[in-house]
């Protein structure tokens, strides 16, 4: 079994080039180095990316965070629509499968060539004072995607950070959701910043279509933006997005952003803005393109006033008048901010308990957060956001306040601080406060159990997993993003962890703050779910996985991630065999009956509308793999949904 690394681990390997790459031009190379004389990388959701000088030019090294099963054919299918070495918008790009050595064996790397500029938010902060150059930049943006849109090709995630300005234009990154025609009918492996998607986006969304709204979205904010700089500022722009965020789309009535576009003295803004608020009508596959001729819905529902709706963007960024766009840029601090602040508890915390705790040096990131351990009279951990969601202080807040019932024990009471980390120029920023758990996550707790030769693993597990799925469905709540990495198994039992996107019946009335880890997401999830079936699909997933492990314990080699596919995946419905020959041994498992039945409903489930997705209720007794209970069950679901 293989591990898949950590930041960590490749910021480890990067320090040794010429021991850690197999392409030469790499191991010559020598990685850009912070002031502590460690590797400096651009941490993503998906990905590291470090730059390596080599001796004839500077490179980009994408080493990828998690498994994605099929991305080396991905990337050799695109290579066949992008020039590998570059293009007028494009970087050249090699998909090396065995590019970085790591204590646990070979992982993929992408090379690319080093792109010499500035990402969209931070060339659009240099230059708010030349409107002349931001409707420039507005004209080569929209020349971008229509070259895109006629080869019928989609980047997928079109946001700030993936588009590079450079001295001949403009160029795009990070290929890892792009769509090209030879993908169509596949899912999308990733569904893109949600400050610039269309909320109603899910993994079922994925063609040529795919980036019409955010070119949008990017277009009339840079055009708005050269008719009124002062936007930026007011709307606190830079901070990731340049004018909306995710909460403006999934609510535009009660969006603060919208609200002050659409009464904006500007005729122009004002039109801009009532055709982005029209485009959330449509479905994402009907969004138009960026150049056909759109007119505004007319009898749209004029929007309030904007001094009726309270701004959290604004009580959040009181910087002065001078400070320069540059600082307002940055007014939400970066990862690498947050992990050298917590070096000096006494320092940055307001909390006494904190200011007095030690750092142990262990810390986590994920897309949203970065998690802290911290030492005092008790192990702490502490959660820096990393990006600014308005109504996070009411979710928190209605978490705490809600009455658990039998979920109570799943949970980790926490402590939500509004002005809880400082960035030592008079901002302060929340964090979350908890008891630190000691344990492994789910999967990484079965996979060690099963490589030690305990093959009860995954039945022990199953029993726990379905009786805590079964005590919050009987709660009415839901995790909002149920996936292995989330559940952590403790000597108490299992504990759930990030709520960032509870779900508990006092937030009935609001929309997703997020997708959730697609590998585990029914696919047509979209931000407008949210309600205590939104845990059923990814439970279903989880749940089937385990069932696997169980029937066939040795398939602990080929790693959690591909296990998770595969129970996903239609090819246990129509084979007698399935295995893996990309991993050592090769082992080849006859399919049984009863995993030939749990197919048939993983693709049943895929069918349904989410919110009628049945969830794992049944008590399946003391046995912890009790077949004839756990058959009946799924009997009674497909009896119940079949036609």
């Amino acid at each position: 079994m293989t591990t898949w690394p950590t930041p960590q681990d490749y910021n480890e390997a990067i320090q040794m080039p010429a021991f850690s790459f197999a392409d030469e031009e790499l191991r010559i190379g020598q990685p850009d180095l912070s002031p502590l004389g460690l590797p400096r990388p651009i941490s993503g959701a998906f990905a590291s990316v470090y730059r390596v000088r080599s001796h004839s030019r500077d490179l980009a090294v994408r080493c990828f965070l998690r498994d994605v099963s099929d991305q080396h054919q991905r990337y050799q299918t695109l290579s066949r629509y992008l020039p590998v070495g570059g293009s007028h918008y494009t970087a050249g790009f090699q998909y090396i499968p065995q590019g970085i050595k790591l204590s646990s064996g070979w992982f993929p790397i992408l090379k690319m060539e080093w792109l010499e500029g500035k990402s969209l938010d931070q060339f659009v902060a240099e230059y708010l004072n030349n409107p002349n150059t931001m409707q420039l930049l507005a004209e080569r943006f929209k020349q971008l995607v229509t070259t895109l849109n006629r080869k019928g090709i989609a980047h997928g995630d079109l946001q700030h950070g993936n588009i590079i300005v450079v001295p001949t234009g403009i160029k795009i990154v990070d290929y890892d959701g792009m769509y090209v025609p030879d993908f169509k009918g596949r899912a999308a492996t990733e569904l893109g910043h949600p400050n610039y998607q269309h909320p109603l986006r899910s993994a079922e969304h994925f063609g040529d279509y795919l980036d019409n709204f955010s070119a949008w979205v990017i277009y009339c904010s840079i055009l708005m933006l050269s008719i009124d700089k002062g936007l930026w500022k007011q709307l606190v722009g830079g901070d990731e997005c340049l004018l909306f965020r995710q909460a403006d789309f999934a609510n535009p009535y009660r969006s603060y952003a919208f609200s002050v576009l659409e009464h904006h003295e500007n005729r122009q803004i004002q039109q801009m803005t009532r055709v982005l608020r029209s485009l959330l009508q449509c479905k994402p596959e009907a969004v138009p393109l960026l150049t056909a001729e759109v007119q505004a819905i007319a009898d749209m529902p004029n929007l309030p006033d904007p001094s009726s709706l309270l701004s959290t963007r604004i009580m959040s960024a009181e910087w002065t008048d001078s400070e320069s766009p540059e600082r307002a840029r940055n007014i939400w601090p970066k990862p690498e901010y947050f992990e050298q602040a917590v070096k000096t508890p006494n320092m940055v915390f307001k909390d006494r308990e904190l200011r007095r705790a030690t750092n142990t040096f262990e810390h986590a990131t994920g897309k949203f957060g970065t998690v802290f351990h911290l030492k005092g009279q008790r192990q702490i951990a502490v959660k820096c956001f990393l990006r600014d969601v308005p109504d996070r202080e009411i979710r928190y807040f209605e978490l705490k306040k809600a009455n658990l019932g039998d979920a109570k024990p799943y949970f980790v009471d926490f402590d939500y601080q509004r002005e809880g980390i400082t960035d030592g120029k008079g901002h302060w920023f929340p964090i979350l406060k908890m008891d630190w758990l000691t344990g492994p996550t789910l999967d990484v707790w079965v996979l060690e159990k099963l490589k030690q030769g305990d093959k009860t693993a995954p039945d022990a597990l199953l029993f726990k997993f379905r009786t805590m799925m079964r005590a919050l469905f009987q709660s009415g709540i839901a995790l909002g993003d149920l996936n292995a990495k989330n559940i952590i198994v403790t000597q108490a039992g299992l504990k759930l962890v990030d709520y960032d996107n509870v779900y508990v019946p006092a937030l009935a009335n609001i929309h997703s703050s997020e997708f959730g880890d697609p590998l585990y997401q029914h696919p047509a999830r979209n931000l407008r779910h949210f309600g205590p079936y939104i845990d059923n699909y990814p439970a279903w997933v989880i749940d089937n996985a385990l069932t696997f492990l169980a029937c066939y314990p040795d398939s602990f080699h080929w790693g959690w991630d591909y296990i998770v596919e595969l129970v996903r995946d239609d090819q246990l419905l129509y084979y007698t065999q399935v295995t893996n020959q990309l991993v050592e041994p090769v082992l080849v498992f006859n399919i049984t009956a009863d995993v030939k039945r749990r197919a048939k409903l993983m693709h049943m489930l895929m069918q349904f509308p989410l919110e009628q997705v049945p969830p794992i209720v049944d008590d399946f007794g003391s046995n912890l793999l009790k077949r004839e209970a756990l058959m009946q069950s799924i009997n009674r679901v497909l009896g119940k949904y079949s036609p």
